[in-house]
């Protein structure tokens, strides 16, 4: 019999529910990072995790560029709007790429791994009483090692991307203006 009717509730709602303290001081937190960029420019808590809220405002502000931006190099490889406007989005797609958590998303072992380690941190009630079941390492070992050696193909491809763009960006750098 299963105890826990909350389980199948996502899970920040299910959160919010059993720590509704932590609702209202997230909101104040919000609130007072909201002003945090009215009056700095950016927020204490931007700092925290640089890169992903530098790379979402740089992509966004290229989009914008692209979409209401009215000058154009003029020069190859951008001879025509529709060339600088392309390169634009193309570049703010490719940063928007770098934000996502490539060791998640595309690592095909992460939710077999996962969800084996769940099924074996389990407890289970019944009339007899409560059983918990927990895991041999050696059982999930080659599971866990598949894992971790995409985990390592994935960060060193993504980190070549970042690379990448940042090198395709830095030719272009100084025309980045309207």
């Amino acid at each position: 019999m299963e105890v826990n009717v909350l389980k199948y509730y996502p899970y920040r709602k299910r959160y919010y529910l059993t720590h509704p303290w932590k609702f209202i001081s997230q909101t104040f937190d919000n609130f007072r990072a909201g002003l945090q960029r009215i009056v700095k420019g950016y927020a204490n808590r931007d700092v925290w995790d640089l890169d992903h809220y530098w790379l979402g405002i740089f992509s966004r502000e290229l989009r914008f560029l692209a979409e209401n931006g009215s000058a154009y190099p003029g020069t190859e490889p951008f001879e025509t709007p529709e060339k600088w406007h392309q390169w634009l989005n193309g570049i703010a797609d490719r940063l928007d790429a770098l934000q996502e958590d490539w060791a998640e998303s595309r690592n095909e072992y992460e939710q077999q791994y996962f969800k084996a380690m769940e099924e074996y941190h389990t407890v289970s009630f019944t009339d007899k009483g409560a059983t918990i079941s927990t895991y041999n390492d050696d059982d999930i070992k080659e599971l866990r090692d598949k894992w971790l050696a995409r985990l390592d193909e994935l960060n060193k491809a993504q980190a070549q991307e970042t690379i990448d763009v940042f090198e395709e960006l830095g030719r272009h750098w100084y025309l980045l203006w309207d």
